[in-house]
């Protein structure tokens, strides 16, 4: 049976189920004016730590007291059974089943990135021009599809395909450096 009650900042009557009165609430009739009440401080200069930035000595404290023995996961391990419940309970999560799932939205691009296939590719052009920018000689882990894979996908894998460049020489290649837009345009 509801419980009659008046709530303590607007005044207006409600009903609350009486367990809630037990437990010493049910004394404002909505979040708002529980919020706007002032018993609740949940941001803003009314919070218990508002300004209280730590110092790098005491972070550090902090840090130490969790590494190895001291953190609370140390030494404790899931049993077998545990983890076969996860596994069976995360087994099938893929694609649309997956709670992070965005409607399939990855572009094809960023899937054949991710692909072993084109890593091992990635590889080879890094250790056939020695880790270095073909253009100027700087070191670079950046390789640049000379055919781009969008209109050649035979290409994609193909090792002459591909070549090392530093990040500005890849903006030259592509007409995205500021500075030679600049001279292009005569300004």
């Amino acid at each position: 049976m509801p419980v009659e009650r008046t709530c303590q900042y607007c005044g207006i009557t409600f009903y609350v189920k009486p367990y809630l009165v037990e437990l010493g609430k049910g004394n404002y009739c909505n979040w708002e004016c529980f919020q706007k009440s002032g018993v609740c401080h949940r941001g803003g200069k009314d919070h218990w730590n508002y300004g209280g930035n730590m110092t790098k000595a005491t972070k550090q404290k902090i840090s130490n007291s969790l590494k190895g023995e001291n953190h609370p996961g140390y030494g404790k391990h899931l049993s077998r059974e545990t983890r076969e419940k996860l596994s069976k309970a995360n087994t099938g999560r893929t694609g649309p089943l997956n709670g992070r799932w965005k409607g399939g939205i990855t572009y094809e691009k960023d899937q054949i990135r991710t692909t072993w296939k084109y890593r091992q590719w990635k590889k080879r052009v890094l250790e056939r021009d020695d880790g270095e920018c073909v253009k100027c000689g700087d070191p670079s882990n950046l390789v640049h599809h000379i055919l781009p894979f969008t209109d050649y996908p035979d290409e994609i894998f193909a090792d002459d395909n591909g070549i090392t460049v530093c990040f500005p020489c890849h903006m030259d290649l592509h007409g995205w450096n500021q500075r030679s837009l600049v001279l292009e345009s005569g300004a």
